[in-house]
């Protein structure tokens, strides 16, 4: 799991990142060899040894949001 301290040795501010790839580069940086970014309905981000790759979102129907996480 990603924290605010994770952001403070990366540099980065959370609500100031425009690249979610270059994010993923830094935090792997910091040892983890996959990072996924999950952007909503924008898909996703994972980025491993090699490089970002981009996963579009997809529809869904909503059942229950109970215990939905996000």
């Amino acid at each position: 799991m990603l924290g605010l301290l994770d952001f403070e040795v990366i540099g980065m501010e959370p609500d100031a990142v425009a690249d979610w790839s270059e994010t993923g580069r830094r935090l792997r940086g910091l040892g983890p060899r996959t990072v996924i970014v999950t952007l909503a309905d924008e898909g996703a981000v994972i980025v491993d040894e090699g490089g970002p790759h981009r996963v579009p979102s997809f529809p869904v129907s909503v059942v229950d949001t109970t215990a939905a996480g996000d």
